[in-house]
């Protein structure tokens, strides 16, 4: 997929991320900040972090993650690019909101929370 495209497709995620936190926060919406998240990372992939697209990029994914309700996720990415050679401004950036990511997974609430890994279920393995 070429960067054009990838810039096409995240800004009708943006745009329907952003249309679904105007309704209100549900799953939908959370999908949509994950859509935003993952398109925002592919293009950070193909971007440097020493450039304007690249840094917002960077940015988007980490912010999206955290508006998704993954800060696990979103603690990732920050020490991902964290660990490449950026602008003093972005590292800022980034350090503040894996600071956020941080105090999100701290909440008491969320340490309770277990995490199973998918399953998969086949028919024909219930049937045998």
């Amino acid at each position: 997929m070429s960067i054009d495209e990838l810039y096409e497709r995240v800004t009708e995620a943006i745009l329907h991320a952003e249309h679904m936190e105007e309704q209100g926060a549900s799953v939908e919406m959370r999908k949509a900040f994950l859509d935003v998240s993952r398109i925002e990372e592919e293009i950070a992939e193909a971007t440097p972090a020493s450039g304007p697209e690249g840094a917002v990029a960077r940015r988007g994914a980490v912010r999206a993650a955290l508006k998704a309700g993954f800060p696990i996720h979103a603690n990732w990415l920050a020490e991902r690019y964290l660990a490449e050679p950026l602008p003093s401004a972005l590292a800022d950036e980034l350090c503040r909101m894996k600071s956020d990511a941080e105090a999100l997974l701290a909440d008491p609430a969320l340490a309770s929370v277990q995490v199973v890994p998918k399953a998969r279920y086949h028919f024909h393995d219930a049937a045998a």
